[in-house]
């Protein structure tokens, strides 16, 4: 049974959650102030903490970094409730450790599925650590096995190599069965209530499926580098047209209009295939999310002696100030929504493998320009 800590100074609050929660077998244990929260964490253990933000004495943000500086639980997921909804607010709450927050008044279906499914992730981080130390052990024992052949570097690349392949891939085993269950089960409901709540599980399950996906991609270029890619030559103002159609289908009838301008139509640029797919549909699904209703997406495509570029910019807010300013933008996620730090990371990881440049700025909205060699 997954125990919970509800730090709240309303105590009309608490008992509300309390029984949402202790009705779904859930611990429930609660402080009604930052200070109280911060001895709690001194006596007992706990599995995810419901944290609110404005509090008197020390508020959720304060309370919450003391307790991660001062505990070694600082992997706790923290979900922090809020009656505001102002991006300041929920950064700062993702920069102190939050996985995720959840407004007053409360949703109860929508909150039960933000408690369970990080949870689930928390559960499933726990079972990879505990994954992680035993390889370790086994990367061990194979780099002594191994000495007498090569050198203690290379032999400690290889099998780190061998533990980075390991642990994507067996994420994809269980998940693989989750789905195919998860699938079987919604045709078996009926009740409307059911459906909907199957919904959020099914949402969930979608976005650890595009993780590990993303996962697995960003593994494969991390460990083999440029040796992963499989270079041809690819007709790129088709290979473009192809994406549209996939990511912006329908999108003038939902008011969003998409400008072509290209002066190569015939060019062809040698690149991987697979991971270039990856890297524009990416890039074409942001621009995509972001543009508003009635607005315009800007498509270029341009061709010298040295690169082959992409521009893509449209209309919308633009770009945060910490996307603009990162060197790397590796991790970064106030822009996008999906896999946000694993989206922009696996773009660089792609772009960088291919000798490329990726840039982002802002200008009447945001801008991306993507630039590959012309080799």
């Amino acid at each position: 049974m997954a125990k919970i800590l509800i730090v709240d100074d309303n105590p009309n609050n608490i008992q509300l959650l309390a029984t949402i929660l202790s009705k779904n077998k859930y611990d429930v244990e609660y402080a009604e102030n930052g200070y109280d929260a911060i001895d709690s964490f001194k006596e007992d253990e706990y599995d995810l903490v419901l944290m609110d933000i404005m509090m008197p004495g020390i508020d959720g943000f304060e309370t919450t970094r003391r307790i991660k500086s001062d505990n070694s639980q600082t992997d706790i997921p923290f979900i922090f409730i809020t009656a505001n909804t102002d991006v300041e607010s929920i950064s700062k709450a993702f920069q102190l450790g939050g996985v995720d927050y959840i407004t007053k008044p409360f949703n109860e279906i929508e909150l039960l599925a933000r408690i369970n499914t990080h949870l689930s992730l928390y559960e499933t981080k726990n079972e990879l650590a505990s994954l992680n130390k035993n390889l370790e052990d086994i990367v061990e024992k194979r780099t002594i096995e191994l000495q007498e052949a090569y050198s203690q570097l290379n032999n400690l690349d290889k099998t780190k190599t061998e533990f980075l392949n390991i642990i994507s891939h067996e994420i994809r085993t269980p998940l693989n069965g989750i789905i195919g269950l998860t699938d079987l089960i919604k045709t078996t409901l009926k009740d409307e209530e059911a459906l909907e709540m199957f919904s959020y599980l099914q949402q969930s399950q979608k976005r650890l499926e595009e993780f590990s996906i993303r996962a697995l991609n960003i593994t494969d270029l991390r460990t083999k580098g440029t040796k992963t890619l499989k270079k041809e030559p690819v007709a790129i103002s088709s290979f473009i047209n192809e994406l549209l159609d996939l990511v912006f289908n329908n999108s003038i009838a939902k008011g969003k209009l998409i400008n072509l301008k290209t002066d190569i139509q015939d060019a062809t640029i040698k690149v991987d295939p697979k991971y270039t797919r990856i890297l524009l549909e990416i890039l074409l699904e942001n621009a995509y999310k972001h543009t508003p209703t009635n607005g315009t997406i800007q498509l270029e495509t341009i061709k010298n002696e040295r690169a082959y570029i992409v521009k893509l910019s449209n209309d919308g807010n633009g770009f945060p100030l910490k996307v603009i300013n990162s060197n790397s933008k590796f991790f970064i996620s106030d822009h996008v929504d999906s896999n946000p730090g694993l989206d922009l990371f696996l773009c660089q990881l792609i772009v960088n493998t291919h000798g490329g440049s990726l840039d982002f700025y802002n200008d009447k909205g945001s801008v991306v320009e993507l630039k590959l060699p012309n080799v």
